[in-house]
């Protein structure tokens, strides 16, 4: 992540391992408030697809273990380009139905939908 200060962005910063890992993780998106952060990760732990939608949750200034989101983005081809509402009502985002496929879908979730997937 990197933040920009005075029109000008700052060095990258490394969320921590509840963020970060060794697989890939791309196109974060962060709420206005920063409370919460949902971003398009491959070949993590709970994976089931090309790329799945993790979100984490900021508390205490601490983010927490990202989880994978389930209600509707979960496919085993590639989720990505996810966007919340300025509403926080509806997560948009870009799908393909498998892995490396071109046709692109795109696809809007009621926010109640979307849940951590328990592990």
């Amino acid at each position: 992540m990197s933040r920009m200060v005075d029109g000008q962005y700052q060095p990258l910063e490394n969320l921590g391992d509840s963020v970060n890992t060794t697989a890939g993780e791309i196109e974060p998106w962060i709420s206005p408030d920063e409370s919460y952060l949902i971003f398009s990760g491959a070949s993590r732990a709970d994976s089931i697809g090309g790329y799945d939608l993790y979100i984490a949750f900021k508390q205490n200034g601490v983010w927490q273990r990202a989880r994978a989101l389930d209600g509707g983005s979960d496919s085993r081809g590639l989720d990505f380009n996810q966007r919340v509402s300025p509403d926080g009502k509806y997560m948009y985002f870009s799908s393909t139905s498998l892995v490396f496929c071109t046709d692109r879908r795109a696809f809007r979730l009621a926010a109640e939908r979307c849940a951590a997937r328990r592990n």
